[in-house]
């Protein structure tokens, strides 16, 4: 049976939940752009980018209007302080704060300006048109209601609630770097969540994987990869610097030799830029570095995974000196593919190399002495 603060609770994010989902930076800031005359409203629009185009600098928007820009910055202060003496406005604060509060709350107090404007957006009203309109309200209209942090050595720009510490954030973030410095290769967000949960030592009542979420966004030294894998800024499964960094990243996640056409084709997938990436040149990376091993016609696989580079000549002769018995052509065969993606009759016609091989009464394969 429900107790009367469990209902009352129910109400409240219920109705908390609404609001979320009917929040609409832009037509609350179309509503307080029409407080101001039209040289006011144009200035606004152009200065903070909600005409869908770039933030205009002061003396653009000075050209514009043929004054100087600090006639420009005069004109952006009085419209702001125009909407926040409005009764539109004051009516509306009090929504627009719990928007940004509830969402702070739900991430620990402290989050990352993108991520508390992106999270406050309802799934209907998240736009990149939206976003400005937030970032508008949140920096020039509501920004004395909530903490704001530049950035320094250890973290990105930080929003926050009065109330929260940073020096909980400051052990969170340093027992995730233990934990990512244990995996030593990119994790998903679930599995640090997971390996906090599973640490006795760590106090973790009031973690949630939103606030986990909050600071792998915000520590400077921990970084995601294009498959939302999580690992230190420097690794370069992580910070993809060099198109190597891309290549080997693509044949790590996929766990498989590929051909050099098809890698190419996957880094522009997942790391989509102007420039597609060049199958030579993708070919040429995997040719001069030695992480990588021709395993097939155009295959390449990482030396990590036991390939090593020769001819299957090479292969077999490897397998029959780490074998101390003679193996049938079915036995090698086997051994070969697991290394090489060539055709059974290339195997056979190598084991016909009789400089390499020789074979025993019972037919089977040995190295010639």
């Amino acid at each position: 049976m429900e107790t009367q603060d469990s209902i009352l609770d129910t109400i409240i994010s219920t109705k908390q939940a609404t609001v979320l989902n009917e929040f609409s930076p832009k037509k609350l800031v179309n509503l307080f752009l029409q407080l101001l005359s039209t040289r006011e409203k144009e200035i606004i629009i152009l200065r903070h980018g909600l005409d869908g185009n770039s933030k205009r600098t002061l003396e653009k928007i000075g050209n514009k209007f043929n004054v100087t820009r600090e006639r420009i910055r005069q004109i952006e202060n009085s419209a702001l302080k125009k909407i926040k003496k409005s009764s539109e406005f004051i009516d509306a604060l009090e929504g627009i704060e719990s928007i940004f509060n509830q969402t702070l709350e739900e991430h620990g107090g402290i989050m990352p300006e993108f991520l508390l404007i992106e999270r406050s957006l309802s799934t209907v009203n998240d736009t990149t048109e939206n976003k400005a309109y937030a970032s508008f309200l949140l920096n020039y209209l509501v920004k004395e209601s909530f903490s704001f942090a530049p950035n320094d050595s250890n973290y990105e720009s930080i929003w926050k609630l009065s109330s929260s510490s940073m020096d909980d954030f400051d052990s969170l973030r340093n027992k995730v770097l233990q934990v990512l410095e244990g995996y030593n290769k990119p994790v998903t967000i679930e599995n640090i969540y997971k390996n906090l949960l599973d640490d006795d030592k760590f106090p973790t009542d009031d973690l949630s994987e939103s606030i986990l979420d909050s600071l792998l966004h915000l520590a400077k030294k921990i970084d995601s990869n294009p498959f939302d894998e999580w690992g230190l800024s420097d690794w370069n499964t992580i910070t993809l610097k060099k198109i190597s960094d891309k290549v080997y990243l693509i044949l790590k996640k996929e766990g498989k030799p590929l051909h050099f056409n098809k890698i190419a084709k996957k880094i522009d997938s997942v790391t989509p830029s102007k420039k597609n990436a060049n199958p030579a040149t993708i070919h040429n990376e995997l040719i001069l570095d030695e992480k990588y091993v021709l395993v097939g016609r155009g295959m390449y696989g990482l030396k990590e995974w036991g390939y090593k580079p020769g001819t299957v000549g090479d292969v077999i002769t490897e397998i029959l000196k780490n074998n101390d018995k003679p193996l049938s052509r079915d036995e090698i065969i086997e051994q070969v593919l697991d290394k090489r993606f060539v055709k059974k009759s290339t195997i056979i016609l190598a084991l016909m190399d009789k400089s390499k091989f020789t074979r025993d009464e019972e037919g089977k394969y040995l190295l010639k002495n």
